[in-house]
């Protein structure tokens, strides 16, 4: 499904994504039989996003990955999931379709997973989507402030509401998160760390925020809206514990990926980092 950009957004991309990429190594290789050298060019517009972290258990080191195939920049066509566990391999394979109509977006996974997801005609941002799993069917609604930053997102369960999230964006410093669920209220303090800039990915680990975390195909499609915001810092009301971010030093307003994010929730004595590494890569065709 491609997207319309706007043009200072196109621009953005057009001038950085394309020295990134043309920077990679050219592959080549030779025919047997003639000799003649066989050039494997980059496509420009068709990239891979990987996103990997070492998470650590009581097993050991679980190594997660998440691979993101891009057509033209700004369409997602296929996604990855892979765990390993020392020689213990799992993995899921995602389908993207979109109806000629350009009205629904759906996605399907190898274990039966499907979201089907309703776009509006003017941004093709979801506005509704049914998640459905086994037996059990989950449906959302999705708003949007500025009519591109996701702003709330509503699940029902069998028809009773079961949970609600709602981003209140108060400046470009700050903002709120409100999670209702199973009759309890939490209010999240947000920071970021510069003004808003273009910066393609969602941050990685508030993504696995309920009910976020059952449309993260969804997030990195691009379908429930434009994130660009580099969070610093979340802290929940009541709490003495802060969740900080660090990032590579060179990010400029400019990045499309970072390379890569570091998580550290801190308090009352103590302290736990996780970090995920960010690569973006053109896909190559002969």
């Amino acid at each position: 499904m491609k997207r319309t950009i706007p043009n200072e957004i196109a621009k953005k991309i057009f001038f950085v994504i394309i020295p990134l990429l043309i920077s990679a190594v050219f592959a080549s290789c030779y025919n047997e039989d003639d000799d003649i050298p066989l050039i494997i060019e980059p496509d420009l517009w068709n990239v891979q996003l990987t996103i990997t972290e070492n998470k650590k258990s009581d097993s050991g080191i679980t190594v997660y990955t998440e691979t993101y195939n891009y057509s033209h920049f700004v369409a997602l066509a296929s996604c990855n999931t892979q765990q390993s566990i020392g020689t213990l391999n799992m993995s899921n394979n995602y389908e993207t379709m979109t109806d000629q109509a350009r009205t629904a977006r759906t996605y399907t996974d190898e274990i039966g997973n499907e979201w089907i997801y309703t776009l509006s005609a003017s941004n093709y941002f979801a506005t509704h989507a049914i998640y459905r799993s086994g037996e059990q069917e989950r449906t959302y609604d999705f708003t949007y402030t500025n009519n591109d930053q996701l702003s709330t997102i509503t699940e029902h369960i069998d028809g009773i509401q079961f949970s609600h999230i709602k981003f209140n964006y108060i400046d470009s410093q700050n903002a709120t998160m409100t999670i209702g669920m199973h009759g309890n209220t939490e209010v999240a303090h947000i920071t970021y760390i510069k003004e808003p800039q273009w910066i393609v990915f969602p941050n990685y680990f508030l993504i696995e925020q309920y009910p976020l975390n059952l449309h993260r195909v969804a997030f990195y499609d691009g379908v429930l809206g434009i994130n660009y915001h580099i969070i610093g810092s979340i802290q929940y009301e009541g709490s003495d514990e802060i969740t900080t971010f660090a990032y590579n030093d060179n990010l400029t307003e400019t990045t499309i990926v970072p390379q890569y994010c570091e998580q550290t929730i801190t308090g009352n004595g103590y302290s736990d980092t996780r970090r995920v590494n960010y690569t973006l890569a053109p896909l190559y065709t002969k």
